[in-house]
């Protein structure tokens, strides 16, 4: 679909970017059966002992331009669940 497609174009930018000795190598997409994954490094590969991750999201929009109604109302709805208290 076109998200993924975006997704794996922005990967693909990323991985030529100055950004990429620090972000997980991206190896292109793989079929399994009738579904398409994409194949990346594990971030943890090398990590040895406890490990945490941090997620962090900049900004309230969390959805493509073109998302449907109905997903910008659940994306909000999110956001304003999670940060109104």
């Amino acid at each position: 679909d076109r998200t993924s497609q975006r997704e794996v174009l922005a990967y693909k930018a990323l991985a030529k970017s100055s950004l990429a000795p620090f972000l997980c190598k991206f190896h292109g997409v793989r079929k399994v059966g009738d579904v398409q994954y994409m194949e990346l490094d594990s971030a943890y590969a090398a990590l040895q002992g406890p490990t945490a991750t941090l997620d962090i999201k900049i900004g309230k929009k969390t959805w493509e331009d073109d998302a449907s109604p109905a997903k910008v109302a659940k994306e909000s709805k999110k956001f304003d669940e999670v940060y109104s208290k």
